[in-house]
């Protein structure tokens, strides 16, 4: 009973197992309800035909409205677009749905919906569509996690839309695309503690993470290979190190390897 309660107290600060808060996509899981996170994120992209070193900033905050719905708003800082001082690139919102969970003992299958609307202060520049900051525009897809003890495995489907002012010249002259489908495969592994004794027991989390875009007008493409580890410290903090490297692209990117950092915390009961 004793390290029943203390796994259900470190499952309760996230609202999901460890090994499925992957570093580079959304699991099926949702938050704690009445929780607040406070995340930071550092993205610094290289790109072997530049000199110069690029980096964005990505502050975040996730709330987990109950157990089914979250939602989280991010703005994105970087120098992607003047490279003697970072700029205030946009804004995000996005919001998931869990609407199927089925649990066992040490193990369950969860389904969830999401969808994402974002805004950017530049022109379209880069192939490789984003919502943080790059493109205005809209995504929604799907999501299909399963938790085998220790291992977890999501997979991830979605649309991009994006909008531009001027369709035929972005099209016919640009050769740009104004739509994308992406998809990942991502595998979490809870390699520490082997055992639970406490909750101030520092986790960590292996990661491994295939990540795909494909543009629908065009013949652009991208696929990225990306491993990560992950500490949580009190079943609170969470640090996040993570490299995504490129497979295969024809897209002009920002960077062909991007090394992430990021800190979250997350506060519970927030709210009565």
């Amino acid at each position: 009973m004793r390290i029943l309660l203390i796994i259900t107290t470190l499952l309760i600060a996230y609202g999901v197992a460890a090994q499925e808060l992957f570093v580079f996509a959304e699991s099926a899981s949702s938050r704690s309800a009445k929780s607040v996170a406070l995340n930071v994120t550092a993205k610094l992209p290289d790109n072997k035909d530049n000199t110069y070193y690029s980096n964005r900033y990505v502050p975040k905050v996730i709330v987990g409205v109950d157990k089914k719905l979250m939602i989280d708003a991010s703005a994105s800082f970087s120098n992607y677009y003047r490279l003697d001082r970072l700029q205030f690139d946009g804004a995000k919102i996005y919001g998931k749905y869990r609407f199927l969970s089925v649990d066992d003992v040490h193990k369950h299958f969860r389904m969830a919906a999401f969808a994402e609307g974002g805004f950017s202060n530049h022109s379209y520049l880069y192939e490789e569509m984003t919502l943080e900051g790059d493109n205005d525009g809209i995504k929604a897809g799907l999501i299909a996690t399963q938790l085998f003890n220790k291992f977890a495995l999501s997979a991830t489907t979605s649309y991009t839309k994006i909008f531009v002012e001027d369709a035929a010249t972005h099209h016919d002259v640009l050769n740009h695309s104004t739509q994308m489908v992406s998809y990942s495969l991502s595998a979490g592994y809870l390699l520490l503690p082997k055992e639970y004794t406490n909750y101030k027991q520092i986790n960590l989390n292996l990661y491994l993470e295939l990540l795909g875009d494909k543009c629908l007008d065009n013949d652009r493409y991208l696929i990225d290979l990306a491993p990560a580890l992950q500490l949580i410290f009190n079943s609170k903090t969470k640090l996040n190190i993570g490299a995504r490297f490129q497979l295969e692209s024809n897209m002009l990117r920002v960077g062909q390897r991007t090394i992430q950092v990021g800190l979250e915390r997350t506060i519970l009961n927030v709210w009565k």
